[in-house]
């Protein structure tokens, strides 16, 4: 019996030292693994393309509304400062609109200008921000698709797994004929606003694409 007393102290020294590890990688247990993965890309990619804040940002695999904004905020500040006219439109995800700079025809110093403010203030982060606002669970695109024909009742596609879903959609070897199914494959984690009726437009201009082929 005297026995187990050894054994339980190491279960909880083990325990310990597993809890200690996963407390000093900084990831919060919460995030998903297809965030935490994307992630890790991040930290261990080139250095030269991952600023001190974006690797600050991202050490607690979070990435706050608050945060987000500051970039989009400095990322403003970086285009005014070089002159390049611009608008953000927060309904669409901080969607940028740029107007080329004055005798920049080719828009090429616009860019130019653009992509560097870019990297250096949203960079990796915006992605990674906007991913986890689409899909907090981390699905992939199959289970989310899976996930949204199932919701709808859609009989279209029943038996198929999410993998292959995911796959012969993208490959063109299922194509969706009913507006349930239709809406899934445009918006598959329903984050668009999108309707059946948006579906039904859009199955009407494919089979107008088909018949003009």
């Amino acid at each position: 019996m005297r026995r187990g007393a050894p054994a339980a102290a190491g279960a909880v020294l083990a325990a310990a030292l597993l809890a200690a590890c996963s407390s000093a990688s900084g990831a919060d247990p919460q995030t998903p693994e297809l965030w935490r993965t994307q992630i890790d890309r991040v930290l261990q990619g080139d250095a030269s393309e991952v600023t001190e804040t974006h690797r600050a940002i991202l050490a607690d695999y979070v990435v706050t509304e608050a945060e987000y904004g500051e970039l989009k905020q400095e990322l403003s500040d970086c285009l005014s400062a070089h002159g390049v006219e611009h608008e953000l439109d927060p309904a669409h995800g901080g969607t940028l609109d740029t107007q080329e700079l004055p005798g920049d025809d080719d828009g090429s110093q616009t860019l130019e200008l653009t992509t560097a403010c870019l990297d250096a203030t949203t960079g990796p982060v915006e992605s990674i921000y906007l991913g986890m606002q689409e899909n907090p669970e981390g699905l992939s695109r199959g289970e989310a698709l899976r996930r949204c024909l199932d919701a709808a009742g859609a009989s279209e596609f029943s038996g198929v797994s999410a993998d292959d879903l995911e796959h012969r959609l993208a490959a063109g070897e299922l194509v969706p004929s009913t507006p349930e199914a239709k809406l899934c494959e445009v918006d598959p984690f329903g984050t668009l606003g999108l309707t059946l009726d948006d579906a039904r437009r859009y199955l009407s201009e494919d089979g107008s694409a088909v018949a003009a082929e």
